[in-house]
């Protein structure tokens, strides 16, 4: 950020632009003709909360969310005491081309599940998140899972291959057939709140699932498949399912 001193004008509302913008972070410049304090505010949108930063020269920000959208905004507080108008940016973060997400229970809901020590805690999330990759790259995207137990209905995305039963600390170039699936269970539990993993679309040949290695358990529905519903172009495999209920059957 780049400030010029001119005490002869009054207090205008700083020029503020978005230079650089990446999945993880946002670069800022403005000049402001006004010799006073800068002030920089940010917040995802629709937060009522405002964060703010100091800003240098250059206003580089950090550790933001892919996929988010924020508001970012900076006025000028004169040496006399009054506040200019807010210069208001709102912008979106890209999603990253990421081939592999983690799931842990051990990781927590706001890691990127980039790897096993940055894993999410989120499946759901983790789903949708892997499902947006795919639909926006064409990726076939992997999804590994450790072992414990998730709850929730989890909505089946189209190109994304899900793996069951690790310990969570297995590397990249791991061999999935080396996983012991009778020792690291990871389970599925739908809490009979409805159907445990559903499909909501026939997927065509380009765009793939694949379910491996899961324990799929009390899942409901009142109507067919209290645990599990495929439509078409989805593979459940090395897994099984149990104590589900529907009113069909």
């Amino acid at each position: 950020v780049k400030f010029l001193s001119n005490c002869n004008q009054s207090c205008p509302t700083p020029l503020f632009t978005l230079d650089e913008l990446s999945d993880s972070a946002a670069v800022f410049s403005c000049q402001i003709d006004y010799y006073g304090d800068p002030v920089f505010e940010y917040r995802i949108s629709g937060d009522s909360y405002w964060m703010s930063m100091t800003p240098y020269q250059e206003l580089y920000l950090g550790g933001l969310s892919q996929n988010t959208e924020y508001e970012a905004r900076f006025a000028t507080v004169c040496s006399y005491g009054d506040t200019s108008d807010w210069n208001t940016i709102r912008f979106r973060t890209p999603l990253r081309r990421q081939k592999r997400f983690y799931v842990s229970e051990l990781g927590t809901p706001w890691n990127d599940a980039r790897s096993w020590s940055t894993a999410s805690s989120d499946l759901e999330s983790t789903l949708v998140l892997a499902g947006q990759v795919h639909n926006l790259y064409g990726d076939t995207i992997e999804l590994w899972v450790a072992i414990g137990e998730y709850h929730g209905n989890f909505v089946i995305p189209a190109g994304v291959f899900v793996y069951g039963g690790f310990l969570g600390d297995e590397g990249s170039d791991f061999d999935l057939s080396q996983r012991q699936l009778d020792i690291y269970h990871s389970v599925l539990n739908g809490d009979n709140m409805g159907r445990v993993l559903t499909q909501e679309r026939s997927f065509d040949r380009r765009h793939l699932s694949l379910w491996d290695g899961f324990e799929i358990v009390n899942g409901y529905s009142d109507e067919s498949g209290g645990g599990v519903l495929l439509l078409g172009n989805v593979t459940l495999r090395n897994s099984s399912v149990r104590y589900c209920t529907s009113e069909d059957h």
